[in-house]
């Protein structure tokens, strides 16, 4: 039974490790239903608790630094959202959404390869996150798109899967709401030609 009792505490220490707290703590929990007064499995419960509680505390900070960006953005000041984001990616370097706002940034400013780059990264950290896909897709599919060296170091390519299915919405290949070209023209009420208004992605 000891023998058993202890697989089960390293298999719990392995999937804490891997970053599994949900299977590590079930586990923990499933020794101290048998064995409450086992030290091993009541340390790494605590652990557990104490990671949890950092993670927590982290994860507001990050919607703190990442509201004061939107709110940033939100004013047009681009270049100060860069800076900041780019500071921030040392201390939370898994942060898709991060990530997400400096490649609107980027893109607000036309630095289309930096922000292919952040939009890259934040679907990298976190492939779920629809809208990073959404925005990569923008980039991607702008009037005069080049793919050459962007697409090489993001490790995209031309036939890349990137369609998001959006009910209701018009897409392109790449699954983003068409968009007209910068500089076409639709006709007034009165009957004058107008140019279309340059329309920028920034959805967070």
């Amino acid at each position: 039974m000891s023998f058993s009792v202890d697989r089960i505490i390293a298999r719990a220490e392995r999937l804490a490790k891997a970053g599994d707290i949900e299977q590590a703590a079930s586990l923990y929990g499933a020794v101290l239903e048998k064995f409450p007064q086992n030290t091993r499995a009541k340390d790494g419960l605590a652990v557990l608790a104490k990671e949890a509680r950092s993670s927590r505390a982290a994860a507001g900070a990050l919607d703190k630094h990442l509201g004061a960006l939107i709110a940033l953005f939100n004013e047009g000041r681009h270049q100060a959202v860069i800076e900041q984001a780019e500071s921030l990616t040392h201390a939370y370097p898994q942060a898709a959404r991060l990530y997400n706002i400096l490649g609107a940034a980027n893109a607000a400013l036309g630095r289309n390869e930096a922000a292919l780059s952040s939009y890259a990264k934040a679907v990298e950290c976190e492939p779920g996150l629809a809208i990073a896909h959404n925005n990569l897709g923008n980039v991607l599919s702008a009037p005069g798109r080049r793919w050459r060296g962007m697409t090489k170091r993001s490790g995209l390519s031309r036939n890349s899967p990137r369609r998001i299915t959006m009910p209701g919405a018009r897409c392109n290949r790449w699954g983003v709401t068409k968009r007209r070209r910068p500089g076409s023209t639709r006709r007034s009420a009165s009957g004058l030609i107008t140019p279309k208004r340059t329309i920028i992605s920034a959805a967070f």
